[in-house]
């Protein structure tokens, strides 16, 4: 059984910061917990993942000492099992407008007395080879990550009530899907979704719960940082295309120079 590394910097205040992939590719996961990430965010919602490739995922996270969180396809309590029983650290949950949805993740990801998720010998649980089944369920409540994705008008509207939901460990805002839902789409800097970010962020707080938000390459961190936040989530393909455009320009600029002539650059 895992001891959830994540949920301890979260319950200790500790900056978190986590890098998304979507696609079934392990190595990139080892790499992320090679340079220090302290989750990775597996992305079955908007990626191609199946919960196979799944379970190939969190074997190279732990490998690594990254905590594995899912995020899955919807709030379905089927669908929550099945990518959970590849032993994720957490699950990540879409589209949690109001605190019915939140109950409705709880449910799916925690065993009883604390909701209804179904148990068997799958990896999650050793394959049944471990301590034992009732201890193992009993950990699982305890170290299992549940957060909400609060992406939308209404959820802003009901951020208090989702917050104070009895087993919602963190919520994680969604931005582009909020800034769609005020008819603003992808405007992240419109004042009114930043207004809604901020009441997302003062909703969690005032629960005692970690927000977490997408930071992209080269975003200043310093606003989100102000209003409390220390959760932090970046993407594989942003690090790819920041990192690439720099080495192409650089590249470029280089060639450019020793076609005339030009020593160095200052």
């Amino acid at each position: 059984m895992f001891t959830n590394t994540l949920k301890q910097k979260l319950r200790a205040g500790q900056l978190a910061i986590g890098c998304l992939v979507a696609v079934p590719a392990p190595h990139l996961v080892e790499i992320c917990g090679l340079l220090g990430f302290d989750y990775v965010f597996i992305d079955a919602e908007h990626g191609v993942l199946t919960p196979g490739e799944c379970e190939g995922l969190v074997r190279a996270a732990e490998l690594r000492g990254v905590t594995p969180l899912v995020r899955v396809p919807q709030n379905d309590p089927a669908v929550i099992l099945r990518y959970l029983d590849t032993g994720a650290h957490g699950v990540i949950v879409p589209a949690i407008h109001d605190q019915h949805d939140a109950q409705r993740a709880v449910a799916a990801a925690r065993y009883y007395p604390q909701g209804g998720r179904g148990l068997a010998m799958v990896r999650a649980a050793d394959f049944g080879l471990g301590a034992g089944l009732a201890e193992y369920t009993e950990q699982a409540n305890q170290e299992l990550l549940v957060i909400a994705v609060v992406e939308s008008r209404l959820a802003v509207e009901n951020i208090h009530e989702v917050a104070a939901t009895p087993g919602i460990d963190a919520m994680m805002i969604g931005p582009v899907d909020l800034s769609m839902s005020y008819g603003l789409t992808a405007q992240i800097g419109h004042p009114t979704v930043q207004e809604a970010i901020r009441t997302l962020m003062r909703g969690g707080q005032e629960a005692g719960l970690p927000v977490s938000i997408l930071l992209l390459p080269g975003q200043d961190p310093t606003p989100y940082l102000q209003q409390g936040c220390k959760f932090f989530l970046t993407t594989c393909d942003a690090l790819l295309a920041h990192a690439a455009q720099g080495f192409l320009a650089s590249l470029q600029a280089a060639a450019k120079d020793t076609e005339l002539g030009v020593v160095g650059r200052d």
